[in-house]
C-alpha cells in the first residue's frame, strides 16, 4: 500500500512566515499554482481515496489534485494542522521575541516542544495517525491513499508510521508547500511503514 501525506499549497501566512495553525487561510495565487502543479505530478497515481483537511488551504489543495477523477474524498477535523494556541496569527521574529527558547526548541524538530497552549508536534502526529490508520482498517481494500494536510502535523505523522527516534526526528525533511512524504506498507507486515520519498 502507497500513503502519500501532502501538504497544502501556499498561503499568505506562509509567505509572510506568520504562524497559521488552525486559522482558515486560502491559498494564494501561487499556492493555488503548486496545487495545479502537484495535480499534474500525481496524475498517474490511482488513489482509492483522499483523506482531507476541513481547512480550506487543504481542502482546495486536494479539489485540484483530485480534479474530475472518481475518487471519494473523506474531510476529517482530525487532519487540520498543530493547533497554534498563543502562537496563531504572530511572525516567527515576534514569537521567537516572546518565547526564544520554546521557539528555538520546536525549530530544531524537538517533537515536545510547541506553540504555547497550542499542541506539540508530537500530539498532532499521533492524531493524524490515529485517525488515518482508523480509516485503513475499516476498509476492505486500499492501495493507494492521499492525505492533504499540513507541513507540521504531516511531518510528525510520518515520523511515527515510519518509526523515527527523538534522535532522528530532524533528520525529516520539513515539507515545502505542495510537497509529499510518501511511505509504503507490505500487506504481510500489516503496521510497519517505511519512508520511501522525502518532500517530493
Amino acid at each position: 500500500m502507497k500513503l502519500v501525506l501532502l501538504r497544502h499549497g501556499q498561503t499568505d501566512w506562509n509567505f509572510e512566515d506568520r504562524y497559521q495553525g488552525r486559522s482558515d487561510i486560502p491559498l494564494n495565487a501561487v499556492g493555488q499554482r503548486q496545487a495545479l502543479e502537484a495535480a499534474a505530478r500525481w496524475t498517474n497515481v490511482e488513489f482509492d481515496a483522499a483523506l482531507v483537511s476541513p481547512l480550506q488551504r487543504a481542502y482546495d489543495t486536494a479539489s485540484a489534485v483530485v480534479g474530475h477523477r472518481s475518487i471519494e474524498r473523506h474531510v476529517m477535523d482530525d487532519l487540520m494542522e498543530t493547533a497554534g494556541g498563543d502562537w496563531e496569527g504572530l511572525t516567527f521574529p515576534q514569537i521567537r521575541e516572546q518565547w526564544p527558547e520554546i521557539f528555538r526548541d520546536w525549530r530544531a524538530s524537538n517533537r515536545d516542544a510547541g506553540p504555547v497552549n497550542g499542541e506539540t508536534p508530537r500530539q498532532a502526529g499521533h492524531r493524524v495517525v490515529t485517525a488515518v490508520t482508523e480509516w485503513i482498517s475499516m476498509q476492505s481494500s486500499v492501495r493507494s491513499l492521499l492525505v492533504v494536510g499540513h507541513g507540521s502535523a504531516l511531518r510528525a505523522a510520518a515520523a511515527q508510521l515510519a518509526g523515527f527516534s527523538d534522535e532522528t526526528y530532524p533528520e525529516l525533511s520539513r515539507l515545502d508547500n505542495c510537497h509529499a512524504h510518501v511511505l509504503t506498507q507490505n500487506g504481510a507486515d500489516f503496521g510497519r511503514w517505511e519512508l520511501v520519498e522525502q518532500n517530493v
